[in-house]
Parts: C-alpha cells; structure tokens; sequence
C-alpha cells in the first residue's frame, strides 16, 4: 500500500486497498447478521476468505439514482428505475435497475453492492452482495472521461489519475444465493453499514 501511495503520489483514492480493508471491515462485522431474517453472514466471510486467496479487486455501489430533485422520492414508475429485487428463485435473487456511483465499473473483479441507510426504504431495496464484474446482464454506463490528454506535463492529473464512476445497470440479474448477504430486511440495510467497523469513527477505536 506504500508503494502504491508513493507512485500516484496519494492522489489515487481507489487503489486496490481501498475496497479490500472494506470487505474485510465487513467480515469481522459479520457477527451483526447472525439470528436476523433473510441474513447469510457466512457469504461475507466466505467473500472475504476469496479475495485474499485471488486478491481479488472491487468496485463499489452504496447509492439508488437521483431521479429527482424533491427532498423526499417515491418511485412510481412501473419499470424499476433503482435496483430492486424483482423476483426469487431457487437459485438466488434476480434484480433490476440502477445503482450509483461505481468509480472503477468494469475495471475490477468484483462488484459490491450494498443498500446504504436511508429514511424511506422498499423492503426490495434492502439487500447486500457481491457478484463478478462480468456477470450476464450486469452493465456499466461510464461518464465522460475527465483526460485532457497523454501529456504529463499539460495534464499531470487527468492523463494519470483518471478513476472512472460509472453508472451500474442491472438487467434481471442473477445473484446466486451463497453470493447475498442479506436482502429483504430494511432494519439491516439501516443497521449494517452504520454498526459495521467499515463506519467506525477511529477515535472510538
């Protein structure tokens, strides 16, 4: 991590490290899921036991799409606009929609996607997992690069430290069940991040 620091001169915020002590942040709170509905705990410390093994690298999704710009969202279309859990079967959960703001999309191994807490919640959008980058149906919607060219020295950041965000769309995506984490639970999506070590503040530590 050092190294990586001292060649992009700490200006890369999503080097590899960045998610990995995540998921591992997210594993030693594993034991918050245990005894709750619909929470599989061990999917996240099989996840993390993974990516050590395959050092593996993710991307991240916390945010449902703003839609508008009122204080406060209902979604009424009848095509899901956010990612939401659209049906379940014997093989795992199928979603649909959206999700925000995927710095990285399509460059890494891995996908995490993980129902940030929020006021209003649809039990469909109370989930957390993770799935490969090329998962079928799964897609990344970048934005506008932000390089102003190949120089080095007329563009030092942009031609060097670019981080991609994308939008991730979701097309009745397959998520397998030993991939989820938890779903269909809102005082777990209000719950997990906040009590995790992920959000811990250090001076509490």
């Amino acid at each position: 991590m050092e190294h990586w620091a001292r060649i992009t001169h700490g200006m890369m915020g999503r080097s590899p490290d960045y998610m990995n002590t995540a998921v591992m942040s997210f594993a030693s709170s594993a034991s918050l899921l245990k005894g709750r509905g619909n929470c599989f705990p061990e999917n996240i410390q099989s996840l993390y036991e993974k990516a050590m093994e395959h050092d593996l690298s993710f991307t991240h999704t916390f945010i449902t799409p703003q839609v508008n710009r009122s204080q406060f969202y209902l979604e009424m279309s009848e095509k899901p606009i956010s990612a939401k859990v659209v049906d379940r079967n014997q093989k795992g959960l199928i979603i649909k929609g959206a999700r925000l703001l995927a710095t990285q999309g399509g460059l890494t191994d891995e996908v995490l996607v993980i129902s940030a807490p929020r006021l209003f919640f649809d039990s469909d959008e109370a989930f957390a997992f993770s799935i490969p980058s090329n998962t079928k149906g799964l897609k990344f919607i970048c934005r506008e690069s932000f390089v102003g060219g190949e120089s080095f020295f007329n563009h030092p950041l942009s031609s060097r430290y670019e981080e991609m965000d994308s939008i991730v769309v979701f097309d009745n995506v397959l998520v397998p069940w030993d991939r989820v984490f938890f779903y269909d639970n809102v005082e777990i999506a209000n719950d997990f991040m906040i009590r995790s070590s992920f959000c811990i503040p250090s001076s509490s530590k």
